[in-house]
């Protein structure tokens, strides 16, 4: 609770919902920010607005003994805390917080009309895909690990979402379009990379993952394409 993150109400007044997404590491199907961290924020908010609804928890993942040392920890610790702190809250909505858990594995995802709930639902989505193997699980064209990309903060270097957005109409373009749009006469390439600021990283076209490397030290091939690192052609 070290965070308050007060701005979060007043987008669940305006859109009566709210979905956090998280990533978990390998053998586990939630992280515990979703399945302890946010239900006592939930818990706590709704406390704060007079419209107690108790503290929600996922059975499956938080034990009934869990649960209650956690009950006890918000009456006890920091409900009290919260309140001596006469908070003003940014908005105030109407209905007790309630969270509402999904993951790849989840069988099914109902969509009820807000207005006809008597919460408001917090979806709690987790993307990772339960592995138990080692080596993960291998799909058609990759490998995929659970947990690799858990904690941005440690690989990412300056890769934020603003900087996706910011790019992402050329990003989102198919390979043979952005291949056509930039052309590089210069080199056996024909496609084009840009280099992210604040990064060690480049984005580019299959054109320009050709050999011979000059910027690059190493190339993730994100296509079906075999022959994204084929040689460039002989000059001679």
């Amino acid at each position: 609770m070290c965070q308050l993150n007060l701005h979060l109400l007043k987008i669940l007044d305006n859109h009566q919902g709210l979905i956090i997404i998280d990533s978990t590491r390998r053998g586990k199907r939630f992280p515990d920010a979703l399945t302890r961290t946010v239900p006592l924020w939930c818990a706590a908010m709704s406390a704060l607005l007079n419209l107690p609804l108790g503290l929600c928890t996922l059975p499956s993942q938080v034990s009934a003994s869990e649960n209650a040392a956690m009950a006890a920890h918000l009456a006890t610790a920091i409900l009290p805390r919260l309140r001596a702190a006469k908070i003003k809250l940014p908005a105030r909505p109407t209905k007790p917080l309630r969270l509402l858990w999904i993951s790849p594995s989840s069988t099914s995802l109902d969509r009820p009309d807000p207005s006809e709930l008597e919460f408001i639902p917090v979806y709690c989505v987790c993307v990772s895909r339960v592995v138990e193997e080692s080596d993960g699980y291998r799909g058609d064209n990759y490998v995929y690990i659970q947990g690799a990309a858990d904690d941005e903060k440690n690989w990412a270097q300056g890769l934020a979402p603003e900087l996706f957005w910011s790019n992402r109409a050329a990003f989102l373009e198919s390979a043979d379009a952005c291949d056509a749009r930039h052309p590089d006469p210069s080199t056996h390439r024909t496609g084009h990379a840009s280099h992210l600021p604040g990064t060690p990283l480049w984005i580019g076209t299959r054109g320009s993952a050709r050999r011979p490397w000059v910027e690059f030290t190493h190339v993730i091939n994100c296509t079906n394409a075999e022959d994204a690192y084929d040689p460039a052609p002989s000059s001679t």
